[in-house]
């Protein structure tokens, strides 16, 4: 048992605006907002006005690219496409390529993410047509399981999610498009790669099967992490024993107020 709290009363306030939030912390009615409360820019910014408080940072997801290509180029000259005066490329059938490539307007870290990300395959040569789903669309999990060439979304990061990519997650009618396999990549290999991961206690042995998995998805380019995303906590100096991580209340038990 981890015994009585610490803190022996907690008041629980609702915020419906980043502004209005923003003058209660700075008014000192809050040490410790929870959820998606505030964007890094307007935390770095509060930040800045807060003496009484602090910024702390946790690495809780990336921005990734499922699937991507490897080496783009080459592998478009070995399929037979040709490079157009123009940049773009055309296919033995006198196509020229074009890709559909979705994200998401929700976070706002896509929509953020996803045009540079597309200014930089038309600068490579390809025809881009960047397809943005709104928040009304996000549920339509057919739809977007079964999209036509990529997808850039967030996705929880750490060696603990491998077994997001195990074929068992794999979104197919069966279980409704519900999986966390973005790729859809399949493989019995890959599988028993995760399940000797996630079943293996000696250290040494767990970290060669992590090896081993690591290495074939950046050998078959399952997935593509660009960047990490950060999810950040207003915290006042008051309160101590607070660790950010993506579930904030984790360690409340060890959280105290001086």
């Amino acid at each position: 048992m981890l015994g009585w709290p610490k803190i022996d009363e907690i008041d629980v306030q609702f915020f419906n605006d980043a502004d209005t939030l923003t003058a209660a912390l700075l008014a000192g009615s809050v040490d410790l907002p929870l959820g998606s409360s505030l964007a890094l820019e307007q935390a770095l910014g509060v930040k800045d006005q807060w003496p009484d408080g602090g910024l702390a940072i946790n690495y809780s997801s990336w921005i990734v690219v499922f699937p991507q290509f490897i080496n783009a180029a080459q592998l478009l000259n070995e399929i037979g496409y040709q490079k157009l005066p123009d940049g773009g490329w055309r296919g033995a059938d006198g196509q020229r390529l074009s890709l559909e490539v979705h994200s998401t307007a929700w976070p706002a870290i896509h929509t953020r993410a996803f045009f540079p990300l597309v200014d930089y395959w038309k600068r490579l040569g390809l025809d881009i047509d960047p397809v943005v789903l709104p928040v009304q669309r996000l549920a339509d999990l057919e739809y977007r399981t079964q999209m036509p060439s990529f997808e850039m979304i967030r996705f929880p990061n750490g060696a603990d999610n491998v077994w997001r990519l195990h074929s068992s997650e794999t979104p197919l009618p069966a279980n409704r498009f519900t999986g966390s396999n973005r790729s859809r990549y399949m493989s019995a290999e890959f599988d028993t790669m995760v399940d000797r991961y996630m079943t293996t206690i000696p250290w040494d042995d767990r970290m060669q099967a992590l090896g081993d998995i690591v290495h074939q998805i950046s050998d078959q380019l399952i997935m593509m992490g660009l960047f990490y995303d950060v999810k950040s906590f207003m915290v006042a100096k008051r309160l101590t024993g607070f660790t950010p991580a993506d579930n904030a209340t984790w360690n409340a038990h060890t959280c105290d107020i001086r």
